[in-house]
């Protein structure tokens, strides 16, 4: 997007972040990619289709992106041939046990063995 006075390149938003437009591409593109994300072969395709850039300025723009969505909970996950947006505050929470799960009563302390009956004197 530009400017319609000035023809400058605008700021894009994401998450509430200011993004070149690159990196809203960039951005926009791994996100599209869903659970799965999409491959770094792929991803490098569509946004160098001349192959203008390296893989390491990429992972710079990568780097520099999680920079900026890192206070809104977010990560743009780079591991392995793919990338993947994936929200930080939701996997936290899913690494946290229930309550339940953590003082559940055991087997023995519900034994029959352990009843009133089962007292000797």
């Amino acid at each position: 997007m530009r400017c319609h006075h000035c023809g400058q390149a605008l700021a894009e938003m994401r998450l509430g972040v200011r993004l070149t437009a690159f990196k809203a591409r960039l951005f926009d593109l791994v996100q599209r990619g869903g659970i799965d994300g999409i491959s770094s072969a792929d991803l490098y395709s569509l946004l160098y289709p001349d192959g203008g850039g390296s893989r390491q300025t990429l992972k710079t723009h990568v780097w520099q992106i999680n920079e900026l969505i890192a206070d809104e909970g977010y990560r743009i996950d780079g591991r392995g041939s793919s990338y993947r947006l994936v929200n930080m505050r939701k996997r936290a929470m899913s690494r946290i046990r229930p309550i339940s799960s953590i003082g559940g009563i055991s087997n023995l302390a519900s034994s029959s063995a352990c009843g009133p009956k089962s007292e000797r004197r």
